[in-house]
């Protein structure tokens, strides 16, 4: 059997296809990086929209109300833009922040004031407030900007309200107070956004039922689960100082793991490109005469093939995954972020789950494994009953696009629940996830799954025996 496999993956390893799909994809990942890169600045974004803005300026007529609304948007826009260069601010620094929040929604406060509510006293007013505003950009102090807004809230808190609404501003003073001790200023970055995102979430979660019994609707369960999700992962951030001031969206550990998590497609591809000829080809060229004069039973035969195919893909994942994951590095220089722990809250158990990126990887990997195993024994399968390479090919995506034309009506007909392909993927029940449908669960998904490659293999074993090879 070890000598079928390996004489299996050398034939493998010499498909010059296999390579191309590689750096094919290699290739889409060093793409998007430079394209970000090129566009990662907002000012050279804003200043190409600044000429066309102020030519559909100059034909306005400001007597008309629906003339003078557009101004306000576009003139807004212009200034926004040239403003920001004029202070040549970094975008992701507290200044850019407070320069996109604050500042911004003045310079469109005061052309509303003026041109739409024609109130000039007003508008004077809100100029004067924009130019004092603009005076603290020569010497920002982010520290004294978010306890400002601590008095601010900490003063509210001595009015009515509901425990609620209590609640909601006491833990947004905490992630302000946290803001302050652990260096993390408002900014456009990834790290500011992220404390942000949670106090939204949690603002949120205050607002909803706490029961799950009380949502009928399949959507607003799932939405809610997310934000409860998201609201338990940031409590336990914020309790073990796991928020950190990220400017850079795109880290080694967050590209990673968003290319390795979207890599099913091409994972696809590479199984049919190997699953789609390994036996179509050796009938085709004759050389499936060579392996049966040999001493083994056409079962190990099939299997030995089963085997290496699953070896293949195995190491095209884990090379590609292993370039994405140095290509991410170099590009980002965040090397550091690859041991940076991943957080999980589990809704089954209540609990948190802490990972790393390399557990997180194979977590996922572990959960798309059936969706691979049935990939490859139906490809397989399909190539030795048509010994036909493309239409084996051809055969594997109607199968992984299908579930895509029933989805409508997968809560309306049962029966379409059983399908395998809506169950081969498991990263949907993972730390507790539910799937869209209320029919499918992850008890039902591991059954249809070990049913359906039980099937695929006997059927491949019957098949595989039957072949006629006289002709070849």
């Amino acid at each position: 059997m070890i000598k079928l496999v390996k004489n299996e993956l050398y034939k493998i390893f010499h498909k010059k296809m296999l390579y191309v799909l590689l750096a094919v994809v290699v290739g889409i990942f060093v793409f998007s990086m430079i394209v970000n890169k090129v566009f990662s600045n907002t000012y050279a974004i804003d200043d190409m929209f600044v000429p066309m803005y102020e030519q559909q300026i100059a034909t306005l007529d400001l007597t008309k109300a629906e003339d003078a609304e557009i101004y306000v948007q576009l003139q807004s826009a212009v200034d926004v833009s040239k403003e920001a260069k004029e202070l040549n601010l970094d975008y992701n620094s507290p200044e850019g922040y407070y320069f996109y929040n604050d500042y911004e929604e003045l310079i469109e406060k005061y052309y509303t004031t003026k041109y739409l509510e024609k109130n000039e006293e007003a508008a004077e007013q809100v100029r004067l407030a924009k130019e004092e505003a603009k005076a603290k950009f020569s010497n920002f102090d982010w520290k004294k900007y978010i306890q400002d807004k601590i008095d601010t809230y900490n003063i509210s808190l001595q009015g009515e309200m509901t425990d609620s609404e209590r609640d909601v501003i006491n833990e947004t003073v905490k992630v302000l107070q946290y803001r302050i001790d652990n260096n993390i200023p408002f900014t456009n970055g990834a790290g500011s956004e992220e404390l942000d995102q949670y106090i939204g979430s949690y603002a949120q979660y205050s607002q909803m039922n706490k029961d799950d019994k009380a949502y009928v609707n399949r959507n607003e369960l799932l939405a809610k689960k997310q934000v409860e999700k998201s609201v338990e992962e940031g409590k336990y951030k914020l309790e073990h100082k796991l928020f950190k001031d990220t400017k850079d969206y795109n880290t080694a550990q967050g590209l990673f793991l968003e290319q390795f998590m979207s890599l099913s497609m091409f994972v696809s591809i590479c199984i049919f490109m190997i699953a789609g000829s390994i036996v179509a080809e050796e009938f085709n060229k004759g050389t499936i005469k060579q392996l049966l004069i040999r001493p083994f039973t056409r079962s190990k035969i099939l299997v030995s093939k089963m085997i290496a195919t699953f070896i293949s893909v195995l190491a095209f994942v884990v090379v590609l995954s292993t370039l994405l994951c140095v290509l991410g590095g170099l590009f980002t220089g965040t090397f550091g972020t690859l041991v940076e722990p991943i957080v999980h809250y589990n809704l089954n158990t209540g609990s948190i789950v802490v990972t790393n990126t390399i557990t997180e990887a194979l977590i996922h990997f572990a959960a798309i494994l059936p969706e691979i195993i049935i990939l490859i024994m139906f490809t397989i399968l399909a190539s030795t009953i048509t010994g036909n390479t493309a239409l084996s090919v051809i055969l594997g995506f109607v199968v992984i696009f299908a579930p895509q034309l029933f989805s409508g009506l997968i809560d309306r007909v049962r029966v379409l629940s059983f399908l395998p392909m809506y169950n081969w993927d498991l990263t949907q029940f993972l730390f507790g996830g539910l799937a869209t449908s209320k029919f499918l669960t992850l008890t039902k998904a591991i059954v249809v799954d070990i049913v359906t490659i039980v099937g695929l293999y006997i059927a491949n074993i019957l098949v595989f025996k039957k072949k006629d090879v006289k002709n070849q």
